[in-house]
This record gives structure tokens, C-alpha cells and sequence, in this order.
């Protein structure tokens, strides 16, 4: 439908009510706490609308929010570390912690097929620079303190790919994420994802809040850094 329609779909964040129902429901089920790991709370009022919400429950249930400063597959790879650490039997304060470790050892990058989608819902961040020249050319673009920046510019699909297999292929990664909007070249991708990765490698399509902004054809790499 992104695809196809000329008007962009629009997103709104869960209200604190939504929320709540959900931290109650953890309380009910007699759990000693919960760590909700939010989207960037620069894109979205969700981490804000979380924070009302473990105020509201206080009393039943301890609730601490943290900001991912990430988003899609990014922010899913903080909620497995956090959620392997609630399985060994942590607090809440070690799981929001491993949380908040996980997080400084995950990157995101996406290569655009388009960037009207992220203009028309405002989601440009610093990577405004690229709205000028953007004639012939993939924007690569990262998530950076919790923005949309630049990273880089690819004159092909290819070549976008490939430079994205790069940033996998440089360093130590104890696991990687290909992401994709409806991507029909998913497969030509991973391939040359997996040509100098040989660890774990899951293939997510966007959701449709960020595949909203990204728009149909993005497709982007998020992984964990070997410590």
C-alpha cells in the first residue's frame, strides 16, 4: 500500500492506557517487575506514554522504561538481551542494566530506495543534508544517538549492498539482522551478507510503523559488536 498509495499512511504511538493494561497484566500474573524497552524517544512519544503508565502502576508492579535510543531490529536486539538476562533469574535493576549494555554494542543501517517517506513523516533528523543531492544516488543512512544520520552515499543497489555487508564484515559480530521493507532482492542480499559473516543471521521485514517511514525497498543490517 506505501507503495502504491500517494498519500503516507500515518503512525501514532500506544497511549499510556495501552500500556498500563499491559503492565497490569504482568502484575496479575505475578511477576516481580517489568523492563519495557522503548523505540527512540526522538522518533516517538512511545518511551513518554511508557513512563505515564509504570507511574500509574507504581503501586502494583515496578516498572523501568528504557530508552533504546534504536528502532526495528535494532530495538529487538536489545529485548533479547534484556529477556535472556530475565531468564537466568535477574532483578529488574541487572535485566535493565544488561538492557542498557546491550544497547552500546548495536548498530543499524539501512540503505533507502527512496527518502520521500521519511520526509513526508518528518523523520529526516540529520540526515537532512542529503534532501539536496539526492539525484542518482542510495542514501545509507544510521541510527545515531538516537536520529536518523547520514552514513553514506551508493550510486547503485549493488553497490549499497555491499557496503552495507561492509559494516557487517569489519569487526567481531556475535549476531546480525537483515532487515527489509518488501524488498524483492532480500535474497541477493544475504547472500552477500553471508559471503564474510559466518555466525547467526535472521532475515526481519519491517513492521509497519517503520516500514511506513523507511518506505518499500529499504533494506538495512542491524547486529550486536562481539565483545
Amino acid at each position: 500500500r506505501c507503495a502504491a498509495d500517494t498519500e503516507l499512511p500515518q503512525t501514532s504511538a500506544p497511549s499510556p492506557g495501552a500500556f498500563e493494561a499491559v503492565f497490569a497484566r504482568a502484575a496479575d500474573a505475578g511477576y516481580d517487575g517489568v523492563v519495557c524497552c522503548s523505540i527512540s524517544s526522538l522518533f516517538s512519544g512511545t518511551m513518554d506514554a511508557a513512563l505515564v503508565a509504570s507511574r500509574a502502576v507504581a503501586d502494583r508492579i515496578p516498572v523501568k522504561v528504557v530508552d533504546t535510543q534504536l528502532a526495528s531490529a535494532a530495538e529487538g536486539l536489545v529485548v533479547m538481551a534484556a529477556a535472556a538476562g530475565a531468564a537466568q533469574g535477574r532483578t529488574i535493576d541487572e535485566v535493565t542494566s544488561d538492557a542498557h549494555a546491550a544497547l552500546e554494542q548495536i548498530e543499524i543501517f539501512g540503505a533507502l530506495d527512496t527518502m520521500e517517506n521519511l520526509v513526508k513523516g518528518g523523520r529526516v533528523g540529520k540526515a537532512r543534508a542529503l534532501l539536496g543531492s539526492l539525484l542518482n544516488i542510495k542514501p545509507i543512512i544510521r541510527l545515531e544517538g538516537g536520529e536518523v544520520a547520514e552514513d553514506s552515499r551508493q550510486r547503485t543497489r549493488r553497490r549499497s549492498m555491499e557496503y552495507l555487508a561492509s559494516k557487517l564484515h569489519a569487526q567481531p559480530v556475535s549476531r546480525a539482522i537483515a532487515i527489509h521493507g518488501h524488498a524483492p532482492d532480500i535474497d541477493t542480499f544475504t547472500d552477500i551478507l553471508q559471503a564474510g559473516y559466518s555466525g547467526p543471521l535472521d532475515t526481519w521485514e519491517l513492521g509497519p510503523t517503520i516500514g511506513t517511514h523507511g518506505g518499500p525497498g529499504l533494506i538495512g543490517i542491524a547486529y550486536v559488536k562481539a565483545r
